[in-house]
């Protein structure tokens, strides 16, 4: 299978993409002081599954609240490496020097959105393991 050659274009980023990008970067900050701001107020045992009601179903370590973080660390990494490379991702249409910019722009776009999304996840989801330990500690009180 031959590789297409596509146009190597430097993109530069609009305010909404630099507003994304520093977006994601704060809500990672926001992710890991979370986690280190409160980790030594959780119990040996903490909520890390959910069902679709919203109901803690499943428990573990409170080391385990570090994986949202360490998770989330790596694919802000890697998801801003991999943009930085729009030529090798897989498009609908041919890529040529004409649609280039625009299919780029589009495609980068849409993995830094993922990333920002992602991450607001991931702190929703550190914020209610915290919220239903607080909830059990409060219970068991």
């Amino acid at each position: 299978m031959k590789l297409e050659r596509r146009p190597v274009i430097k993109l530069s980023l609009s305010l909404s993409d630099k507003i994304a990008e520093l977006s994601g970067f704060f809500f990672l900050l926001v992710l890991w002081a979370l986690v280190l701001l409160n980790y030594h107020h959780l119990p040996e045992t903490i909520p890390n599954h959910f069902n679709s009601s919203g109901q803690a179903d499943g428990y573990g370590p409170k080391s385990s609240i570090f994986e949202l973080p360490i998770s989330g660390t790596i694919l802000f990494a890697l998801v801003t490496l991999v943009n930085r490379f729009p030529q090798f991702f897989n498009y609908l249409n041919k890529i040529t020097p004409e649609n280039a910019l625009e299919e780029y722009t589009r495609a980068t776009r849409m993995l830094r959105y993922l990333k920002l999304f992602m991450l607001i996840i991931f702190t929703g989801l550190v914020l209610i393991s915290m919220h239903w330990t607080s909830l059990s500690n409060n219970i068991n009180d």
